[in-house]
């Protein structure tokens, strides 16, 4: 294991080398992601190594590390051998399947006696000859009235398009689905195949790895697909090994992070109103395309009221300003060794790690601080 760290502003990571090749580990997230004040977390290059070729793992570090990769092995090495077919073998077939879960298991606690506001006492408004109780919408933060039932017009009781809701006042209740249940059981689906054999002085291993992840936040997936293969031949005096890796991945809808206002958790928990059902939230736009939010700029039925004032809905968030993007990489190596003699040798080898990473970020028009 590593452990320790070795530089105070520059990269701490050990160098990784699979079968003798030393493998980008680059992180592909911007700076404001890598310093927690936004974006998205895309990872870094080492995630695609696939377990399912792993033979052996070892780790290596101080003088040895350094003898051997300089000062790359700075912060240490961790060295990979992926399998290869295994001797006086013929022909191997091998079928894995896997299914993994995830759920949120914990998250920050929030109180539940007050509702969204400054004032413990709700603001009153006559719409077409009654008076109502409405939401203090120039606030975000959950300091208001006591959620105690009262009735009153909350977001989706100012929208004209929902006749049954519309002016019909709800009760002021902590609800039945808070921000749990944005959050849905995560599902990752991951199959090899695998066919190894030995024929002669020739030996060969292929491999394909498929997953499939389906995120714990709404619209969020990852689909992958690994191809490996290894193999070697003698020629006489002359020996021939190779080992390649061809990796696709397509994201979308990777979660947002930081002190961004899409942020699922910033939203609920630091300025969200706990009152906010996000069943309710799950319907987050109008037939003409603009967003519903439950922090509205006002309770009138004008489109500047109707507008967003501090954070999106995070189903808007979700659906509409989203990531997508796509990393194709191949990496790998050839060597020859030639014999001359029972006590000499001479080989090369040539290693190989290239790949392009496209990316496309959205801010869907009328999102918070995207608006014409």
């Amino acid at each position: 294991m590593l452990r320790g760290i070795n530089s105070i502003a520059g990269n701490n990571q050990p160098l990784y080398v699979v079968d003798g090749t030393p493998i980008d580990n680059t992180d592909l997230n911007s700076s404001s992601t890598i310093n927690g004040s936004a974006g998205k977390d895309v990872g870094n290059m080492i995630q695609d190594i696939n377990p399912d070729d792993i033979d052996n793992i070892s780790v290596l570090k101080g003088p040895s590390a350094a003898a051997l990769y300089g000062s790359r092995a700075a912060n240490g090495v961790i060295l990979i051998t992926t399998k290869r077919a295994s001797k006086g073998e013929k022909i191997d077939i091998s079928l894995n399947t896997g299914v993994d879960f995830e759920n949120i298991v914990r998250l920050p606690k929030r109180q539940h006696l007050y509702g969204q506001g400054y004032s413990t006492a709700f603001q009153t408004q006559n719409i077409n000859g009654t008076d109502y109780k409405i939401v203090d919408y120039a606030a975000d933060e959950s300091w208001g009235p006591k959620l105690d039932g009262t009735p009153v017009l909350q977001w989706y009781n100012l929208n004209p398009e929902d006749e049954s809701n519309y002016l019909n006042p709800s009760p002021w209740l902590y609800p039945k689905n808070d921000v749990s249940y944005f959050f849905r059981t995560g599902v990752a689906n991951t199959n090899n195949f695998a066919i190894a054999g030995n024929s002669g002085n020739t030996n060969y291993r292929f491999s394909y790895t498929n997953k499939n992840v389906k995120g714990t936040t709404p619209n969020s997936s990852l689909g992958r697909n690994t191809f490996n293969f290894s193999g070697g031949t003698q020629l006489g005096k002359l020996k021939i090994n190779s080992n390649f890796n061809y990796i696709r991945n397509a994201s979308v809808g990777r979660p947002w992070t930081g002190a961004s206002n899409r942020n699922i958790i910033l939203e609920a928990f630091q300025w969200g109103a706990v009152q906010v059902d996000y069943k309710l939230l799950e319907n987050y736009k109008r037939e003409d395309g603009t967003p519903l939010a439950w922090n509205r700029t006002g309770w009138q039925n004008t489109p500047t009221a109707e507008a967003t004032r501090f954070i999106d809905n995070p189903y808007w968030s979700a659906y509409e300003s989203y990531m997508e993007d796509n990393r194709d990489r191949f990496y790998g190596n050839i060597g020859l060794q030639y014999d001359l003699n029972s006590w000499l040798s001479l080989g090369a080898k040539v290693h190989g790690d290239i790949y392009s990473f496209q990316s496309q970020d959205r801010i869907a028009v009328y999102s918070q601080h995207f608006t014409i």
